[in-house]
């Protein structure tokens, strides 16, 4: 490595080929650095955007105790951060069993902006024409299986009356 001579006080400085030459391996280290260091920050930013806006359902529908076969359960959200509706339906096995998976909703902005979560849910469940009101909840939280502070597993009697459990609403009882 050449120097030029060093002045009193001053430190030798690399000649212009050398520094051009330390200038290229910083960039061969720093480039793939910065892209690695990239890459997380948006994966953590896609998981941190990542919500729960209504938790897996299990459950089994009865009238009279006897389970129902083909009753349709229609599950809805309405996500007030997003004014984002939404939502699927499943129809009940030859025991009365029904599952639906867990809903996920998307936004950064939710995950960094302080805010009180507020996702409105419904279960309806439709039988032989007629329509029941099994689960109504406003969901604060954007953690799985928050509703009820475990997963939810219902059990839903079409002869029951409509009725406040806790903050839940509706025919179907949390188990």
């Amino acid at each position: 490595m050449r120097t030029r001579p060093a002045q009193l006080g001053q430190f030798a400085r690399p000649d212009r080929a050398t520094h051009m030459t330390l200038s290229r391996a910083r960039r061969w280290i720093v480039a793939p650095l910065l892209c690695a260091f990239f890459l997380l920050v948006i994966d953590e930013a896609r998981a941190m955007g990542k919500k729960c806006l209504f938790s897996a359902v299990t459950g089994v529908v009865l009238d009279h105790g006897k389970p129902v076969e083909g009753a349709v359960i229609e599950r809805s959200y309405e996500w007030s951060w997003k004014n984002q509706k939404g939502g699927d339906h499943a129809a009940t096995d030859a025991e009365g069993a029904f599952s639906l998976p867990v809903i996920w909703g998307r936004s950064l902005s939710a995950s960094l902006l302080p805010h009180e979560p507020n996702v409105r849910q419904t279960l309806l469940i439709t039988y032989q024409g007629k329509t029941y009101d099994g689960w109504f909840f406003n969901k604060g939280d954007y953690r799985e299986n928050d509703e009820l502070g475990r997963p939810i597993r219902l059990v839903c009697r079409l002869e029951s009356e409509p009725q406040r459990r806790g903050e839940v609403f509706g025919i179907c009882e949390p188990q």
